[in-house]
């Protein structure tokens, strides 16, 4: 077992929820979810390599020269997906997407997010703006 608390809570509840495959769950560039299943054995490796995947099949990561990445699950973000059944339980956690060499992935939103929000609005270029104003009406349809 390893070392984090996190990682041996997800493999203890795993054995003992009948979990029979976790999903690595992840976003495109465009922000659509995107997943791939690894059985339970293959788990403590992820946690510690990540797990590959080709990277050119999913819209925006990489040119297909540049395709394997590696998906290193989060396990702070596991879950037992409820609307499954019981027996042969599925779960979930999100990843951080990297490349080969351990570099976080630049078309992943998970990781550019972490570093937007902790180097701060004075060292990056980042704005967070929703564009939505804020809007108020009255009883008789007028909008102000």
């Amino acid at each position: 077992m390893s070392s984090n608390p996190e990682q041996d809570f997800v493999l203890k509840t795993i054995k003992g929820r009948d979990v029979h495959f976790v999903r690595f769950w992840f976003t495109d560039v465009l922000g659509n979810m995107k997943s791939f299943a690894v059985i339970p054995s293959e788990l403590e490796n992820a946690f510690e390599d990540g797990m590959g995947f080709d990277g050119s099949c999913v819209e925006g990561f990489c040119r297909t020269r540049e395709s394997d990445m590696l998906a290193f699950p989060d396990a702070s973000t596991f879950q037992v997906l409820p609307w499954r059944p019981e027996s042969n339980a599925v779960g979930r956690m999100f990843c951080d997407i990297r490349t080969p060499d351990g570099k976080p992935a630049r078309s992943s939103a998970r990781s550019t997010w972490a570093t937007c929000s902790t180097s701060g609005p004075s060292s990056s270029s980042f704005t967070s703006r929703t564009n939505i104003p804020p809007r108020c009406s009255t009883t008789a349809g007028i909008s102000i």
